[in-house]
């Protein structure tokens, strides 16, 4: 039995390459089986013949799952190896620490802090004499009780703090990271939504994006800043980003050397450009415009015809050019002038607090889409009021008149 025999030698020869094993006692090809003989190992089916391999230290072959498994429960432990119940030894790897046998397995545990294992008496007690200070065995693992993707590496007789791979875990029974294939280590309620974007909160010039469930920081182009409520990079326009130190004094006033007829001025810590009213120039000493009696500015047009710019005096309102004159307009209630898109946007990051939250109860303005309303005043906010049938509101008195006209 397990020979063959050899036609060209004339004698039997054991059949160590299975030349003779019959076709139906043959395995399938790469199949497993339990070994009868050692329960830490198993049987591959190699060229038709059981081969025996072994699973890895501390683990058992599972004849079911056909997968080897780590042997936590002591199955593969034989009886002769196995520990008395009850019974402590001590931890090689940490004298704070003991062995305590648990089903015939020995389980790692700890003494209370400031304490050390006395191998002899049995019994952990007080390190009055600094016995075990802390000290480990150079070179030992432990699992981090901080951070399931780390791990402690005894360097020097101290712990130090180490990080597996990213997507990884520490396996304290191994002493090994592994992949986190099962999201051990990365719960999901702790991840954010892949590609999000989110303001840096400490980096108005930058934003977080989420990349593999974790924000990872990223920066505008120059100049620039992050627009929270659009999720964009937009131009610094008006300084939103500008450190305090590098801003102008608010309403602070210069002249502009190639134009005689308009001035710069600090608003919300940027210098704009602004342009004295028809027949006025800047004059730098009195920092105010005056009337242009030398004719410095003759022919120079102050607007173009429905241009648009920022109002100094009001960021929930804009200047717009009207029969080449700059003429102040209102944004729509809960809205501020945009400078860079030059128009009026909702407010929803409240960028501006506008004038009318600041109103004198009564007031009223005009409301700049509705000829036939008006905006009044009432417990400190402009609320929208309508005028009755065939009247309008007239800015220039504050009320409403019978529109004889029709207009």
């Amino acid at each position: 039995m397990g020979s063959y025999f050899n036609a060209d030698f004339k004698v039997c020869e054991i059949d160590e390459n299975g030349s003779c094993i019959p076709k139906e006692r043959k395995c399938t090809e790469g199949s497993l089986e339990e070994d009868p003989d050692d329960c830490g190992g198993y049987l591959r089916c190699v060229d038709g013949r059981l081969v025996e391999e072994k699973c890895a230290k501390g683990s058992f072959f599972n004849a079911e799952l056909k997968i080897c498994e780590i042997d936590e429960n002591g199955i593969c432990i034989p009886q002769s190896e196995r520990c008395t119940e009850g019974s402590l030894k001590e931890d090689p790897e940490d004298c704070a620490g003991y062995l305590k046998c648990i089903d015939g397995i020995l389980v790692k545990e700890k003494c209370a802090k400031g304490s050390f294992f006395n191998p002899k008496l049995k019994i952990c007690e007080i390190d009055e004499d600094g016995i075990c200070d802390g000290k480990c065995s150079e070179g030992s693992l432990q699992a981090d009780p901080k951070d399931c993707s780390g791990y402690l590496m005894c360097v020097d007789g101290n712990l130090i703090e180490k990080k597996c791979a990213k997507g990884s875990f520490f396996n304290a029974a191994l002493k090994i990271c592994e992949i986190d294939e099962n999201g051990i280590c990365d719960p999901n309620d702790d991840k954010c939504i892949e590609g999000s974007l989110e303001a840096d909160p400490m980096d108005c010039s930058g934003y977080l994006i989420c990349v593999d469930g974790n924000l990872i920081e990223e920066k505008c182009a120059k100049g620039s800043f992050f627009n929270a409520a659009l999720k964009i990079c937009e131009i610094d326009v008006n300084g939103v980003c500008i450190r305090s130190l590098e801003r102008c004094s608010e309403n602070e006033l210069g002249e502009i050397p190639e134009n005689k007829c308009g001035y710069i001025r600090c608003t919300y810590g940027n210098l704009i450009q602004f342009d004295c009213s028809k027949g006025r120039y800047y004059n730098s000493s009195l920092e105010a415009c005056v009337i242009d009696e030398n004719g410095l500015c003759a022919g120079v047009k102050e607007c173009e015809n429905s241009e648009t710019r920022i109002d100094p005096d009001d960021c929930a309102g804009y200047l717009q050019c009207i029969d080449g004159k700059m003429v102040k307009r209102l944004c729509s209630y809960g809205s501020y002038y945009h400078t860079a898109l030059h128009r009026c946007v909702v407010d929803d990051e409240g960028t501006c607090v506008p004038l009318w939250d600041h109103c004198k109860e009564g007031e009223r303005e005009a409301d700049p889409e509705d000829s036939v309303s008006y905006l009044e005043c009432i417990d400190g906010d402009f609320m929208p009021q309508r005028c009755e049938n065939g009247s309008y509101f007239s800015a220039d008195t504050k009320s409403c008149i019978v529109d004889v006209l029709g207009d």
